[in-house]
């Protein structure tokens, strides 16, 4: 648990570091000016559920369907909770707004997921077709 715990929290703060490098780019290239700090500060709650989605993802012990409805509720809730409403609540957007965005989340997630289940399931095609025979490496010294 706490392997899982210190992978998260790696996780998060690579995912934030690079979240706030994009954020106040494209801040500073829509207007010139930064980003408030609470945005920033919520952001770090959108790199934490990404980084825990992600850890679950990796786990092995549920099924890939479970661990692609999962993966894609904990994104979106981390981009609604980290993102969207904090534009919400700060009248900064409206919800037609919002809606438009999680959808356009969607459609992105979509796009990425599709390749990624295709060749995952055409690797555990290959895995299982595999079992049974020994590897033998061809680089190995042959003894006389």
């Amino acid at each position: 648990m706490l392997n899982l715990t210190k992978k998260i929290a790696l996780h998060a703060s690579v995912y934030y570091s690079v979240c706030t490098v994009v954020y106040t780019l494209i801040f500073m290239a829509l207007g010139g000016e930064q980003p408030h700090a609470y945005r920033l500060l919520m952001l770090s709650l959108f790199a934490i559920f990404f980084a825990w989605a992600n850890c679950f993802f990796g786990l092995e012990k549920y099924s890939f369907s479970t661990r692609v409805i999962t993966h894609y509720i904990l994104t979106v809730s981390g981009l609604y909770l980290g993102t969207i409403l904090p534009t919400v609540i700060g009248n900064h957007t409206s919800a037609r707004t919002a809606f438009i965005m999680m959808l356009l989340y969607t459609v992105v997630y979509c796009i990425i997921m599709v390749p990624v289940c295709i060749i995952s399931s055409r690797s555990r095609k290959n895995k299982s077709k595999s079992t049974g025979r020994e590897y033998t490496s061809i680089y190995a010294k042959k003894k006389k």
